[in-house]
């Protein structure tokens, strides 16, 4: 469970790397293009995304991946429990995100993104 668990933030991932590449590839062989503009803005919006669905998804609450991820390193006991009061933490995560309350989530996301398409649009000399 633990490496499918991984396997969603993990993708999130890949695709904001390919993200990343398919910037590297507007910017190097058609910025002259009329769509560049609009081409590399869908394009970032995609990787921001990709990255917040990560970081979000790997919280240590148990509807989340985080929640099985930690799992595989909590005794067997407490992550019973954890697991019988899913639907409380659950509505506990539907509280936090209504009220803005992951806003915290943004900085490491935005940074990361930032740095990502950087070196994607470095890479090709723009």
């Amino acid at each position: 469970m633990f490496w499918i668990a991984l396997a969603g933030p993990l993708s999130n991932i890949l695709l904001a790397f390919v993200g990343a590449f398919a910037i590297a590839l507007v910017a190097k062989y058609y910025s002259f293009g009329v769509y560049a503009k609009g081409a590399v803005a869908i394009l970032q919006t995609f990787i921001v995304t990709n990255m917040f669905l990560a970081v979000f998804n790997l919280l240590p609450m148990h509807p989340l991946d985080g929640g099985k991820v930690l799992a595989r390193f909590l005794p067997a006991s407490l992550n019973y429990k954890l697991e019988q009061n899913e639907h409380i933490t659950s509505m506990v995560l539907m509280v936090l995100v209504l009220t803005g309350m992951l806003r915290f989530l943004a900085e490491p996301v935005f940074w990361s993104s930032q740095r990502l398409i950087n070196l994607a649009l470095s890479g090709v000399g723009v």
